[in-house]
């Protein structure tokens, strides 16, 4: 099954890149261990370095929702058309 996960960069004020935390990590990380195909889309309101790339296992894209709120709609819509996700999940 294929399955984007949304969420924040900077959940508990943790960067998801740079250092994996708690559900936000753990939970698409099992997905994929169980062979799951996941993928991770993160939106950062911090202005961090954006980045794309294969990381701990996953694939992760990072949006800056508030300086680019139109590209980010249209990067994520092609996101979507090009993987196909059988489900989308959300964390806040």
């Amino acid at each position: 099954m294929k399955i984007l996960v949304l969420c924040k960069r900077h959940p508990m004020g943790r960067d998801l890149v740079e250092r994996p935390y708690g559900r936000f990590f753990y939970l698409p990380a099992n997905l994929q261990l169980m062979g799951h195909e996941v993928r991770m889309a993160l939106f950062d309101h911090r202005h961090s370095t954006t980045w794309a790339g294969r990381r701990h296992g996953l694939e992760w894209t990072t949006f800056d929702p508030l300086r680019h709120p139109v590209s980010v709609m249209r990067n994520l819509h092609a996101l979507v058309q090009d993987f196909l996700p059988d489900w989308i999940i959300g964390f806040s």
